[in-house]
């Protein structure tokens, strides 16, 4: 371990590494971003014990690029050891552990690992009831997050009971102005599921409120689909203008998330293309050049 002088020179050298780390992120530069940041995470280990909580950051960032970078396996083994770590320094109530859980809950959700992914959500509610409260929400959006883990897992009735869980939390909340949107979305939610447009009214629609959350970061998978779900919900309605910016919000997202080539984006591109068309916006020009681009070749 290096001596106190030594320390505070690696310890500045950590926050240009970080600030370099985050300027090539900005820029998709994730390559280069994951040397900075596994050079940052030497620096730590080399000056702090094997448990100290000085390296959860720079092991949780690692696990971010390598999940954007679609290396699921390398970005577990980061996550992991973060979550881990998270557990040995904090109190079991400690909204922090929670955090983690939930990145590794939208990790496992990428994998298709959806038995998993409810398991690490199940933790995050336990914690935010201990700390927040069970009408807090929290506990609201995980249980949301739960209602779409378990409908992909076929499970429709258990994941419409989570969902009026989760409505009914939102009812009893008082309301703020921190909320206010929320409750807007809830009733818009409710309203669908009172006639039985499942897919619409599904917890998705209150999703693009977690933008800013420290629940999930916000190109999360669950933040994209929300504004596609959104988006779509629009275009169903002939709202195209509506539309179009919830779907412009998806489609950027996605592209950094998967990259600019990304058979992953398909799907998006062809719904904002619908919603571009149905405006005659000149844009539609460009994500059908996009769409073309990301389309399989061919065999």
């Amino acid at each position: 371990m290096a001596n106190k002088t030594e320390f505070k020179q690696d310890l500045g050298r950590t926050v240009n590494l970080n600030y370099l780390a985050q300027l090539h992120c900005s820029k998709n530069e994730f390559d280069h971003a994951e040397k900075l940041y596994k050079e940052i995470l030497d620096i730590v280990s080399s000056n702090t014990t094997d448990t100290d909580p000085e390296l959860i950051m720079p092991l949780h960032k690692l696990g971010l690029v390598c999940r954007i970078l679609e290396r699921f396996t390398e970005a577990e083994t980061y996550y992991k050891r973060a979550y881990l770590l998270a557990m040995h320094n904090y109190k079991l109530n400690d909204v922090r552990i929670a955090s983690r859980a939930n990145f590794l809950a939208g990790l496992y959700n990428a994998m298709d690992q959806f038995d998993l992914s409810e398991i690490m959500l199940r933790q995050s509610q336990v914690l935010y009831e201990k700390s927040a409260g069970r009408d807090s929400q929290p506990v609201e959006f995980v249980l949301m997050a739960l209602a779409l883990v378990v409908r992909f897992q076929g499970d429709e009735q258990r994941a419409d009971e989570l969902y009026r869980q989760s409505l009914q939390i939102g009812q009893r909340k008082q309301p703020s102005t921190s909320c206010k949107q929320t409750q807007e979305l809830a009733s818009l939610a409710q309203k669908f599921y009172g006639m039985n447009q499942y897919a619409e009214a599904e917890a998705l629609f209150r999703y693009a409120l977690i933008i800013g959350e420290e629940n999930f970061w916000p190109d999360h998978p669950f933040v994209i689909e929300a504004f596609q779900k959104v988006g779509e919900w629009h275009l169903a309605q002939d709202s195209y203008a509506g539309a179009i910016d919830f779907l412009e919000q998806a489609a950027l997202r996605s592209e950094r998330l998967h990259g600019l080539d990304s058979p992953e984006l398909v799907n998006v591109y062809e719904t904002y293309l619908e919603a571009l068309e149905k405006n005659k916006s000149p844009k539609a020009a460009e994500i059908k050049v996009k769409l073309i681009n990301v389309r399989p070749r061919p065999a």
